[in-house]
């Protein structure tokens, strides 16, 4: 849901490519790969885990993000005064 959110939030404040990222993140980078390797070395267990450690690669993810952009906002907001 975080990932959702801060997806729409950098779409809107013009950053797609942040936007982007967010929004295949989650399926794309982390829940395909987590859920081959996991199942392969686990099972099912690791087929049951690979939900949940994709959310908390997403939401490492996200918190990256916003704070690699609220220091390039702090940047400009510094360059500005």
């Amino acid at each position: 849901m975080r990932g959702l959110i801060y997806s729409s939030y950098f779409f809107a404040v013009g950053n797609a490519l942040y936007g982007g990222l967010l929004t295949i993140g989650r399926q794309g980078f982390f829940f395909i790969p987590i859920i081959l390797i996991a199942t392969a070395i686990f099972g099912l267990n690791g087929l049951i885990a690979a939900q949940a450690i994709a959310d908390i690669c997403s939401t490492t993810l996200v918190l990256i993000l916003v704070a690699h952009m609220h220091r390039l906002a702090d940047t400009k907001a510094t360059l500005v005064a």
